[in-house]
């Protein structure tokens, strides 16, 4: 708690003192946190009910022997519940600060969604504070009244999910297919999944923009130091964007909201899941309309053969976005392989997010149990809190997690011609 105490006080309490060639963090750094801090409040609540949905299924539905934490100490029970919820939070934390300084720095524009908004290209042509709070969607109650009723639909339809393990098995090809029959069920999509992670999703998926900023900044160097203009390419040349496994298209609007002059194609193979990426991209540039954007480009296809959609060699930059971790190793290595082929081969980029591996980061690395099952077991060297709210494979019921887990992904994106380059650590 003094940790996050420690974080907020800079940002939030105290103003930052000024100093030579420092940027100075005043109404912009609060904007930020206060939006977030108060984000992070709303999920929260809405972890606590899929916490509570949880325990209920497997004191109830699984029997009273299978505790959430294997024990009957209640009062170690509660303890390690609030240490695992008080570093959760503090992780959080951790990662809005990496989002802000990078947003402070100039890879990232300010979240175009903030309750505050810090606008940097507003019509006025001048820097503003903008309050979104009677605007946006998002802040009105009735629409985060129906998002907490979403939390709750999808969480009973997860543990029904669990229950019935002959259609696990069926939709193994597909681990989310029975989300996708309603437009609904995306929607329920997006507030669970932001809900398990404390709200710091759209935060950890801007990562994404980072590595493509550098790239694009470093191209523009190598074109102007280029000495024989012939080599060189057309600067206003709109350079193309594909966006693979879209998914509901969160990520889509930050990746426009960035590089509004790129032409970005976006796809999924759910057509529920494309349907709610043309609103997201819709509120998108009914936002920003100075932007004058056009609609992004949306195909349904398989992330595994993406040839009737997509022509060889014609992106400059490919997105993937937590499309891996889902699938089977042979379905992995043919994502891979259609993304190293779309991708240009003279200066193209591949960008891949996902949940962090074994090893990535100390304390996070392979345990066995006395049976010999690796399980799931983050920080399990520091405090046993591996199934305080449930693992990722359970709760989202990903049959492949623990594959994805020890997946070398290096030599699997080098065995397809790509280069690897750079690697970011979500906090």
């Amino acid at each position: 708690l003094r940790q996050i105490q420690k974080i907020l006080s800079p940002y939030l309490l105290e103003p930052t003192p000024q100093a030579d060639g420092v940027r100075t963090t005043t109404a912009e750094s609060r904007a930020y946190w206060f939006t977030h801090v108060l984000r992070t409040s709303y999920f929260a609540n809405n972890a606590v009910l899929v916490r509570s949905a949880w325990e209920l299924y497997q004191r109830l539905i699984l029997g009273g022997n299978n505790a959430p934490l294997g024990g009957t100490n209640q009062d170690r029970e509660r303890r390690l519940l609030a240490t695992a919820t008080t570093y959760m939070l503090l992780e959080t934390m951790w990662v809005y600060q990496q989002d802000w300084q990078w947003i402070d720095e100039g890879c990232l524009r300010f979240p175009w969604d903030a309750a505050w908004r810090y606008n940097d290209r507003s019509m006025q042509g001048r820097n503003v504070i903008q309050n979104q709070w009677e605007t946006h969607q998002q802040y009105q109650p009735a629409f985060v009244q129906a998002e907490t009723r979403r939390v709750w639909q999808e969480t009973w339809a997860v543990l029904s999910r669990r229950r019935n393990k002959n259609k696990q098995q069926q939709d193994a090809s597909y681990p989310e297919h029975d989300r996708n029959a309603s437009l609904e069920s995306a929607a329920r999509h997006d507030v669970f999944t932001e809900s398990l992670v404390l709200g710091r999703q759209d935060a950890m998926e801007r990562q994404t923009i980072v590595p493509i900023r550098n790239h694009l900044r470093q191209q523009n160097r190598q074109q102007r130091q280029s000495a024989s203009t012939s080599q060189k390419k057309n600067p206003n040349q709109i350079k193309q964007f594909l966006n693979v496994a879209c998914g509901t298209g969160r990520l889509g609007t930050f990746v426009r909201d960035n590089f509004p002059d790129v032409e970005l194609t976006q796809v999924d193979v759910s057509p529920v899941f494309l349907e709610k990426a043309r609103q997201q991209d819709a509120y998108w540039r009914e936002y920003n309309q100075e932007f004058g954007a056009q609609p992004t480009t949306l195909r349904q296809a398989h992330a595994q053969d993406l040839s009737s959609v997509i022509p060889s060699d014609s992106m400059t930059v490919v997105l993937c976005s937590f499309g891996l971790h889902p699938l089977p190793a042979s379905a992995r290595e043919n994502v891979v392989t259609e993304m190293a082929r779309v991708a240009e081969s003279n200066g193209g980029l591949v960008v891949v997010t996902d949940w962090v591996q074994w090893g990535d980061r100390p304390g996070l690395r392979p345990d066995t149990d006395d049976g010999g099952e690796r399980k799931t077991s983050y920080y399990r060297n520091t405090l046993d809190i591996s199934n305080v709210l449930g693992d990722q494979q359970e709760l989202q019921n990903d049959p492949y997690y623990q594959e994805y887990l020890g997946t070398d992904l290096t030599s699997l994106f080098e065995r397809h011609g790509l280069i690897p380059h750079e690697k970011y650590i979500s906090a």
